[in-house]
C-alpha cells in the first residue's frame, strides 16, 4: 500500500510542490476505508474534497435518465480524483464507487480552501494544473468523436500499460483486472465489440490474455492503431 506522502508527491497536481508544503497539505487529510460496491459520492452531491487511492480501486461513472451507466474511468493506487471539488466544493459531476476493499486519502475542501487563503501564492500553480486537465479531457472527447473502436481501445490499453504495467519477457502485463464490460464502457462500445477486437489482436500475436490480465506483446502495433492509422 502506498504511504500518503508518496501518493501526493508522485501526482501531477502536487509533485511540483516543495516537501514542507506537501507536509502542510497532508496535515489536513484523513483516510477512509470502503467496502466493495460502497458509494464514495454520487453525481449532484456537494463536493466535500479530493480523494487519493492508497489501495484498491474506484470506478467513476455517470448514468442516463433511463439508468444506462457509462464508465468514465477506473482509478487505482496512486491516482487522485476530485480536483475541482477540492477548490470550489460544487456538485459532483459523476459517481464514485469502490471496486473491492479500498482505502482512500481524503483532502477536505473546507480545510484546503483555508490553506490556500494562508498561501495565496499557490493559487496560480493549481490553476495551471487544472488547465492541463481540461486539455486532457478535451483530447478524450475528440477521441470519442473522431476515432474508431480499435483506436480508442488501443489508447486505453496503452494508458493502463504505462500507468500499471510490469515489463516481462513476453511484453508489458497490465496489473489491473478490467472486465471486457468495463473496457467497453471506457471506450463507449459494447462488451461484444471489445471482445471481438481483443480476440483479433490476440490471434495476431499482439496481446495475450490470461486470468483476466492483458499482456501487450506488440506495443508498436497498438500505437499505430492509437494514432488512427
Amino acid at each position: 500500500m502506498l504511504d500518503t506522502r508518496h501518493l501526493l508527491a508522485r501526482h501531477l497536481l502536487f509533485r511540483g510542490l516543495e516537501p514542507p508544503i506537501l507536509e502542510e497539505i497532508l496535515a489536513l487529510s484523513v483516510t477512509k476505508r470502503l467496502q466493495d460496491g460502497e458509494v464514495l459520492f454520487l453525481r449532484g452531491e456537494p463536493g466535500s474534497g479530493m480523494y487519493g487511492i492508497l489501495n484498491g480501486s474506484v470506478k467513476i461513472t455517470v448514468s442516463s435518465p433511463t439508468g444506462k451507466e457509462l464508465m468514465l474511468g477506473v482509478m487505482g493506487p496512486g491516482e487522485l480524483f476530485g480536483e475541482i471539488a477540492l477548490l470550489d466544493g460544487g456538485p459532483r459531476t459523476a459517481n464514485a464507487v469502490a471496486v473491492g476493499s479500498t482505502k482512500v486519502l481524503v483532502i477536505p475542501h473546507r480545510q484546503f480552501r483555508a490553506f490556500l487563503t494562508r498561501r495565496p501564492e499557490l493559487c496560480l500553480y493549481f490553476l495551471n494544473i487544472l488547465c492541463e486537465r481540461i486539455r486532457t479531457t478535451n483530447a478524450r472527447l475528440e477521441d470519442v468523436a473522431f476515432l474508431g473502436l480499435s483506436a480508442r481501445l488501443a489508447k486505453v490499453l496503452l494508458h493502463f500499460a504505462a500507468a500499471h504495467g510490469v515489463v516481462g519477457p513476453h511484453g508489458t502485463t497490465i496489473r489491473r483486472r478490467l472486465s471486457q464490460q468495463a473496457l467497453g464502457q471506457l471506450v463507449g462500445s459494447s462488451r461484444e465489440s471489445v471482445n471481438k477486437q481483443l480476440q483479433a489482436w490476440r490471434k495476431a500475436g499482439w496481446i495475450t490474455m490470461e486470468r483476466g490480465q492483458i499482456t501487450i506483446s506488440q506495443a508498436e502495433r497498438l500505437e499505430r492503431f492509437a494514432c488512427g492509422e
